[in-house]
């Protein structure tokens, strides 16, 4: 698990172009991709999507060699990538909880841009991160067990409940 850690301490050194800048490849539509993997969330003065990363997503958000990267990662870890940008003058709130039927987990953060708790974000002002779990969620254990993820984050839980249509995508 420490060898995950120490990739994504590295992945925050790699990054330089923001995501929105950096083109999909062309066979992933990214607003499917919104809508089957990502949630909206708009709280404590801040709005941003929640991605649940996984191999689609890792490709339709993230350029090579970085994808291959956070690929493997999300193969053995839960991950969820945060994009998002301040609505008003606001300290930034990071309690995010992750929950799998009776399991609880405090999510790991990695800063990327801005994403640390007590950050203070002025109005427009964009951040992004990453939220780990040490433990694997598996996507295609939901259709079994119907135990999606539920991410907890200011009081609201937001579900990733993958129906058999979108688990079909991953591989």
């Amino acid at each position: 698990m420490r060898t995950i850690g120490i990739a994504l301490v590295l992945f925050t050194f790699i990054v330089s172009v923001p995501v929105s800048a950096q083109a999909p490849e062309a066979e992933v539509d990214l607003e499917t991709v919104m809508k089957d993997f990502g949630r909206a969330v708009s709280d404590f003065g801040v709005t941003f999507m929640l991605f649940h990363l996984n191999d689609v997503t890792t490709n339709a958000l993230f350029d090579v060699p970085l994808k291959y990267s956070l690929r493997a990662q999300a193969r053995a870890a839960t991950m969820f990538y945060v994009q998002g940008e301040a609505d008003q003058d606001v300290e930034l709130q990071t309690d995010f909880r992750v929950q799998q039927g009776a399991e609880h987990f405090q999510a790991r953060l990695i800063d990327i841009e801005n994403f640390s708790e007590g950050q203070q974000l002025e109005e427009g002002e964009a951040f992004r991160g990453i939220i780990a779990i040490e433990k694997l969620f598996d996507p295609k254990r939901f259709l079994e067990n119907m135990q999606g993820i539920r991410v907890h984050y200011g009081g609201e839980t937001y579900f990733f409940d993958f129906p058999a249509d979108v688990v079909a995508q991953l591989p």
